[in-house]
């Protein structure tokens, strides 16, 4: 029998959790998983389509369909901005293939994703954290003895009140 039917069966709880955190059950077992966090895959796929359409239907418009031969500002912004565009959808796709996790929690550290390179803090280094909500979406903001670490969680498997929930389950450890 497995420990979360114990629980459920005798009603009880371990202190740090209730019962409307019905999301993570799976803390429930005597010892903690490795919660993995990754980016929603389906809607980077959904995005690096319409970036690529995009990309393609803005060339051929404006080297292709003849309608606007003789603006060069178009062709010139147009020569600037696909850079840029195509870098977007490079990275997209490197997300796509590479499927890493943004934030891994275990039971004595944080492993963080930045830019490829994972960083590591133990529950024991984190002293606060917090998740705001700024213009351009959620953040994690964590605060350690050196320095403090932000963490966009915009596009994650989990929303920001379960990443919160796991990071007060896992800190309280």
């Amino acid at each position: 029998m497995s420990c979360l039917k114990v629980y459920e069966q005798f009603n009880v709880l371990p202190k740090s959790l209730t019962f409307e955190d019905k999301f993570d059950q799976s803390l429930l077992f005597s010892q903690m998983k490795t919660v993995e966090i990754r980016y929603i895959r389906k809607a980077l796929i959904i995005i690096t389509i319409l970036l690529t359409a995009l990309f393609f239907a803005i060339n051929y418009f404006v080297f292709f369909s003849g309608k606007d031969e003789n603006s060069g500002y178009v062709k010139l912004i147009e020569i600037a901005g696909m850079p840029v565009l195509a870098y977007t959808i490079y990275v997209l796709i490197k997300r796509i293939r590479n499927n890493k996790p943004v934030l891994v929690l275990t039971e004595h550290f944080l492993e963080i994703d930045q830019k490829g390179k994972p960083i590591i803090l133990s529950w024991i280094e984190i002293k606060s954290f917090v998740i705001k909500n700024n213009d351009d979406g959620y953040h994690l903001i964590l605060t350690t003895s050196q320095d403090e670490k932000k963490v966009q969680l915009n596009w994650l498997e989990k929303s920001p009140a379960q990443i919160e929930s796991l990071m007060n389950t896992y800190h309280r450890k």
